[in-house]
């Protein structure tokens, strides 16, 4: 197709926390024609948070079923995403032609790439478009470097949301699996990202969740500048393989962006775990104007 270059010119991950605003963030750029949006998060396990350099010693000797563990594509989770975003597709057709992508590669991240490209020609019959946008929760945990281990080169967007938000809509979303008790790591964690990425990486195009929500426009207009893409209205619409979607929030679900709920939590979370959160992350909440 004229145009159109041959691979895919740029990955772009919308690395966030979890409950940050990184899978509306990708649900936006979904429907611009520039842009390749997997539906789901592609590579991201919780294997991932553990890869290491002899992954990618090894990765060229090993046999093509070990190269797709390694991966993540064995596991029963990344079937069940097949599953639920191509239902009508030819699954076995297309794992046959990854095995046969596996069995050629030699180095993860072009694997990683490779893989992409034929999930998108496959499944939805598209060329190669300028961007390829995966959203990886909670991989903004990891340091760059460890990130280029699996990725190769790459851009990053990072969301970040008032941690005091994010905790009280990860107890609700997760209760029972997430409490008070999980607090400290989950302090530590959001501290480190938001240093590493957002304060701490100026090739990282970073954003306010709560700025996304109360501009829209202007928040997408300055990101489409820094990826290179022009502005459309598309960008102002979630949608999932260019389906409207809902929000991905663990309370109330509507279409589109809402900026309804970003202060919930002040009548939601408990006080005596808002002042933990305050006391343990102050000087970063006031470097991000989330405290006076």
């Amino acid at each position: 197709m004229k145009g159109v270059p041959e691979r895919m010119a740029e990955i772009v991950l919308v690395a966030s926390m979890r409950r940050s605003g990184g899978t509306l963030l990708a649900n936006l750029f979904d429907g611009h024609p520039d842009c390749n949006v997997f539906p789901f998060e592609d590579w991201h396990t919780q294997r991932k948070a553990h890869f290491s350099a002899l992954h990618n010693f090894l990765f060229p000797f090993l046999p093509p079923r070990s190269k797709l563990y390694v991966c993540g594509f064995q596991n029963a989770s990344y079937q069940r995403k097949l599953e639920q975003w191509q239902p009508e597709s030819d699954r076995a057709g297309y794992m046959q032609q990854l095995r046969e992508q596996a069995a050629r590669a030699t180095r993860v991240s072009d694997f990683y790439r490779d893989s992409s490209e034929l999930y998108f020609r496959f499944f939805h019959a598209r060329a190669p478009r300028a961007l390829l946008i995966n959203h990886c929760a909670d991989l903004c945990t990891l340091a760059p470097w460890q990130l280029r281990r699996i990725f190769g080169s790459h851009r990053m967007i990072l969301p970040v949301r008032d941690p005091r938000a994010v905790f009280c809509s990860m107890l609700h979303l997760e209760h029972g699996r997430f409490s008070e008790r999980s607090l400290p790591t989950f302090c530590t964690n959001w501290e480190r990202s938001v240093k590493r990425y957002y304060l701490g990486d100026p090739c990282v195009l970073s954003l306010r969740y709560e700025d996304l929500l109360a501009e829209p426009k202007a928040t997408m207009e300055s990101l489409s500048q820094g990826l290179g893409i022009s502005f459309s209205e598309v960008l102002l619409e979630p949608t999932r393989q260019e389906r409207a979607t809902e929000a991905n929030s663990s309370f109330e679900r509507r279409l589109g962006i809402d900026p309804t709920g970003v202060d919930s939590w002040r009548s939601r979370l408990d006080a005596r775990i808002r002042g933990k959160i305050e006391n343990r992350l102050g000087p970063v909440m006031q470097r991000l104007g989330y405290t006076q």
